[in-house]
């Protein structure tokens, strides 16, 4: 029997993940249901579309499903509301990677069709993607599907798709990649989709064993949103300048990009994002190499956090009156999701910070960690000060006098660097720690 990637999908969306989708987003159980009744025949449209459409496109989608696969999102699923918003971000990076964009039409339209917040939408879309994608690429992976096989898998999964698109939805079936599939529908298709939108209409104020029927709603929205992921990165007439095809970075600002943050602007490096690690990588110029009063030497990029608080020691002088100057992003600070535990050059970073603080003794440092506004404030308040207490203790244990970190806060989405907060690129600089100079 052939493999379904709705049957497949179905099992991963449990009660209490529509409860805590519910809870986090706001949302009713049956809106939440409602929606996922559109994301995921649209993603499936997406996916097969862009494994049909030629070599290139299936070879990418056959790389993406392993690649999500390999990155463990099974694990990652629990904790998916409590991590700071790390995997949805992750998720949304997939989806702007393969969609551009028409993602934000489909987005709006969900939105539209299920009476939902458009972050909600968003969110549950950025939920779908990597879900879809990890079950794909563990049954590519256990069967050793190749490229071919894998394409036929998906070929042969599309003649239900126009008839899983809810009424309402119609207008957005090019983009997805169904307006040219077939309407035929099996009796049991038709009988689980018609219970999931019976409950939607009628019993919206049921809580618990609608569950059930939400269940072949659910999976048909997850494996939709895995499609629209693969069509939209296979897609090879995307002409933006943002979007690497073939590659697992995503470059989203090709130059320096002037943001408004409240009465000042501020200039900020271009940035790549690694949309299978979620790693952030800044230009910050060549290598460059630094020497301290002590005699102590090091290299860092010649415009990046190193660079830029010796230049302030050196040269600056400390505004007592704006609370938001003398203030430096830690680039290279990242963490993996959920926690604090570092990632890419991170320790690299706090060990050329340790040394500069230890070659100016006189300088005394607050430290500010800081998320994107994706998911509870609270909870994000939570994992961005366990992030700054990292720093903090960790400069201590380098050999940074306790006195010259004088606080470590938490500040969550607050402060942001890119107030809209809207796109994974706003999201990424918002997401960071920071250092700033309060004695000198």
């Amino acid at each position: 029997m052939s493999f379904n990637i709705f049957d497949a999908v179905k099992g991963q969306i449990t009660p209490d993940l529509i409860n805590k989708a519910s809870s986090f987003l706001g949302e009713s159980e049956s809106s939440i249901g409602k929606a996922f009744s559109g994301i995921l025949p649209s993603l499936l449209g997406g996916i097969i579309s862009k494994s049909s459409s030629g070599n290139a496109g299936a070879n990418e989608v056959f790389r993406l499903a392993k690649e999500s696969h390999n990155t463990g999102f099974e694990g990652i699923l629990g904790n998916v509301f409590n991590d700071g918003g790390a995997f949805l971000n992750k998720g949304a990076n997939f989806l702007k990677h393969i969609f551009g964009d028409k993602a934000e039409s489909i987005i709006e339209s969900i939105s539209n069709f299920a009476g939902i917040k458009r972050s909600s939408s968003s969110s549950l879309m950025s939920l779908a993607a990597p879900m879809v994608l990890n079950t794909i690429g563990k049954h590519t992976n256990d069967t050793g599907l190749t490229v071919g096989g894998l394409t036929s898998l998906l070929s042969s999964q599309k003649n239900n798709l126009i008839n899983l698109l809810p009424t309402g939805l119609s207008s957005i079936a090019g983009i997805a990649g169904l307006d040219n599939v077939s309407t035929s529908l099996s009796n049991e298709t038709r009988k689980n989709l018609s219970a999931v939108r019976n409950y939607n209409e009628e019993n919206e104020s049921r809580s618990s064993s609608p569950l059930k029927w939400l269940l072949p709603l659910l999976l048909i929205a997850l494996a939709a949103l895995a499609i629209w992921y693969f069509a939209k990165g296979c897609n090879n007439g995307d002409t933006s300048s943002n979007a690497t095809i073939g590659d697992t970075t995503l470059v989203v600002n090709p130059g320096t990009t002037d943001v408004q943050n409240g009465n000042t602007t501020v200039n900020l490096p271009s940035l790549s994002i690694d949309t299978v690690s979620g790693l952030v990588n800044y230009d910050l110029g060549k290598d460059t190499e630094f020497s301290l009063p002590d005699g102590i030497k090091f290299t860092a990029p010649e415009f990046g956090f190193e660079s830029s608080l010796l230049n302030f020691i050196q040269n600056g002088s400390i505004d007592t009156v704006n609370k938001s100057a003398n203030w430096y992003n830690m680039f290279d600070v990242q963490f993996k999701t959920g926690g604090n535990e570092y990632t890419g050059k991170a320790e690299n970073q706090l060990k050329n910070c340790a040394a500069i603080l230890k070659a100016y003794p006189a300088v005394k440092i607050k430290l500010g960690g800081y998320t994107d506004n994706t998911g509870a404030a609270d909870a994000n308040k939570k994992i961005s000060q366990k992030r700054a207490d990292k720093v903090k203790a960790d400069l201590i244990k380098m050999g940074v006098s306790a006195a010259q970190v004088t606080e470590a806060i938490g500040y969550g989405p607050e402060f942001p660097v890119c107030e809209a907060n809207d796109t994974p690129e706003c999201k990424a600089r918002n997401r960071r720690v920071a250092c700033k100079v309060a004695v000198k």
